[in-house]
């Protein structure tokens, strides 16, 4: 049986995202007691190593016909999204049942009033590290940010029309510190919950401007990733599949999963058939008749 371990950032009024949360972790099996107990740990020896099995696994279907990108500034399909929230973090995040912001990459924020604009200064988690094994910066949020901004792709208009953001009014003060201003038209709470969309995803700036080539690293990012997430991409498979692999250098709790596959499967009945066959772990997007079938099994 899975459980959800939603340390992920995602969109709150988005309930597609909570998927993320499966995908961040995974519940270990059952506990056994006895001779049952000691002959399961021996055999499970060696996968203490870092050895992908199916086992440590976890297989995703769903219809991802619509996934065009995996740059964060650019992805705004469900499919996009999905795969950004496992790779990418924001400063702040939801968590399940809880309607308030929660810290993720800043580990707090303050909000005061500058005449007739809003200040919010975030303090950013000194222990968040890219998968680079780099801390994630101050500079790494304003770049990132920018970037989305200059590349002024479909997400876009969160940032400037909603937010009325600009490059003008972000700051790195230091290596730990971001502030941003926004006009008093702009509720901060409002704020709060659009950065935490993928948009606003941190991504290592050096990483990306090696590799920028003729449009600020988003080809390369479709094959690539730059991020401080419990998993890295590992191959996008266009119209196939995405595989990630765990992190090794996450700063949060080790995802139980070592990989994370994403098949595309488009077709209903195709997505009854994984979960039934035991090729896909999880399926989305089922249909009424198929989910009757499948309830109580």
């Amino acid at each position: 049986m899975l459980q959800r371990n939603l340390r992920r950032s995602g969109s709150y009024w988005l309930a597609m995202l909570l998927v993320l949360g499966i995908l961040a972790g995974c519940a270990a099996p059952a506990a056994q007691t006895g001779s049952e107990a000691s002959s399961s740990e021996a055999a499970a020896e060696p996968a203490a190593s870092d050895e992908v099995t199916r086992a440590n696994t976890l297989i995703f279907a769903a219809d991802l016909t619509d996934l065009i990108s995996l740059d964060p500034a650019v992805a705004y399909e469900f499919g996009g999204i999905q795969v950004v929230g496992s790779i990418y973090e924001t400063l702040v995040g939801f968590e399940p049942g809880n309607p308030e912001i929660q810290p993720l990459l800043a580990e707090s924020w303050d909000v005061a009033e500058d005449g007739d604009m809003w200040v919010l200064t975030f303090h950013l988690n000194p222990n968040a590290v890219f998968a680079s094994g780099n801390p994630v910066t101050a500079q790494d949020v304003l770049y990132s940010w920018s970037r989305a901004l200059d590349l002024n792709m479909s997400p876009a208009f969160l940032f400037t029309d909603v937010s009325q953001l600009t490059k003008e009014n972000m700051t790195a003060v230091d290596d730990q510190t971001f502030e941003v201003k926004l006009p008093k038209s702009v509720s901060p709470p409002v704020f709060l919950s659009i950065i935490s969309f993928s948009l606003a995803a941190v991504v290592e700036q050096a990483v990306v401007e090696a590799n920028a080539g003729d449009d600020m690293g988003s080809s390369w990012l479709n094959d690539n990733s730059a991020g401080s997430g419990a998993y890295v991409l590992d191959a996008w498979d266009r119209s196939v599949s995405v595989t990630l692999n765990a992190n090794p250098n996450y700063w949060g709790a080790a995802p139980a999963m070592k990989r994370v596959v994403m098949q595309n499967t488009p077709e209903l009945a195709n997505l009854q058939a994984a979960i039934e066959t035991g090729d896909a772990d999880i399926v989305q997007d089922l249909g009424p008749e198929q989910v009757e079938v499948l309830q109580g099994n």
